[in-house]
């Protein structure tokens, strides 16, 4: 089977994209509008559910959310903002990711050494054995590679996707766990918690350069809309730190709520925003200002974010 993808003709959208929060605990994915700090609404994930991870197919307006305790995957219409789909993996579903074009659902799990493949049903095309069990996973290279963060091994594995085989192992830093990508810049962030550092990676050439050094261990993190800074959550500080990626050094550090985790960045607008877990809130960031615009309160728990665009 031929997972290869071509990247998609992306274009700055009119206005600034909404952020799509996992209320963990909530049961719910909130909406919340950027540019003028308003929680927009929810979009129910089913009762008792545990929405944990979300990723966006902006080709078709769909979500795909990893529904953690009940070992699920769910497909939410966000045209409709309502769930249409949901479908049982093998384990606890730490990470996903898609295939450019959206035709392709990549799952690694939290306890099993391999990464589940699934289409847009949601159906089971197969699967891939990985070197140990996984932290998350992030497709590069126009759908024809996967990296997959391996906590155990202090690595993270280079999947071909065309062949299903996998192809490098790279050190990453100590316990690695969240990534970020440009594939403009065929650039790979990995963010290694006890290491307190991240990895920059070059998927061109398959290598990674020197680690840059945090003030503490990261959690989620995203490049920003020009690709030259990274946010990054630091969860015991209680702030986010803004490496420039060029000196490799901190440039920046902004206080947020209490416990932040997931991060997300617009592609096109200066804006991020970041899941505080323990306050249950979300904090809106000017990138460029480096400062917070407004601060929500979503639902308990927030975890995964994704931004449209």
């Amino acid at each position: 089977m031929n997972h290869m993808n071509m990247n998609i003709n992306c274009q700055k959208p009119l206005c600034p994209p909404p952020a799509y929060i996992c209320c963990s605990t909530s049961a719910k994915v909130a909406i919340v509008n950027l540019a003028e700090g308003r929680h927009l609404g929810d979009i129910p994930c089913g009762e008792d559910s545990n929405p944990y991870y979300i990723v966006i197919s902006a080709a078709d307006n769909m979500a795909y959310v990893a529904d953690y305790a009940h070992k699920k995957i769910l497909k939410l219409d966000l045209t409709s903002n309502q769930l249409i789909l949901q479908a049982a993996v093998v384990s606890w579903p730490r990470g996903l990711d898609l295939s450019p074009c959206g035709q392709y659902l990549y799952v690694v799990l939290d306890d099993e050494p391999i990464m589940q493949i699934l289409n847009s049903k949601l159906e089971n095309l197969g699967q891939i054995t990985l070197p140990s069990s996984s932290g998350s996973v992030t497709v590069t290279n126009g759908g024809s590679q996967a990296y997959v963060t391996q906590p155990v091994l202090n690595q993270t594995a280079v999947i071909d996707l065309c062949n299903q085989t996998l192809i490098r192992l790279i050190d990453t830093g100590t316990n690695p766990g969240r990534m970020t990508y440009s594939a403009k810049e065929s650039l790979l962030l990995v963010a290694g918690r006890d290491s307190q550092t991240l990895t920059p990676i070059d998927t061109c050439q398959l290598c990674s350069y020197p680690n840059i050094t945090l003030s503490g261990s990261p959690s989620g993190l995203a490049l920003t809309s020009e690709n030259q800074q990274c946010l990054v959550a630091i969860p015991r500080d209680n702030e986010a730190a803004m490496v420039t990626l060029c000196s490799q050094q901190v440039t920046a550090r902004i206080p947020v709520g209490d416990v932040p985790g997931g991060v997300a960045a617009s592609k096109f607008y200066p804006l991020a925003a970041i899941c505080n877990q323990i306050s249950s809130t979300v904090s809106i960031i000017n990138t460029a200002t480096l400062s917070v615009t407004a601060t929500l309160s979503v639902g308990n728990g927030p975890a995964g974010i994704a931004i449209v665009g």
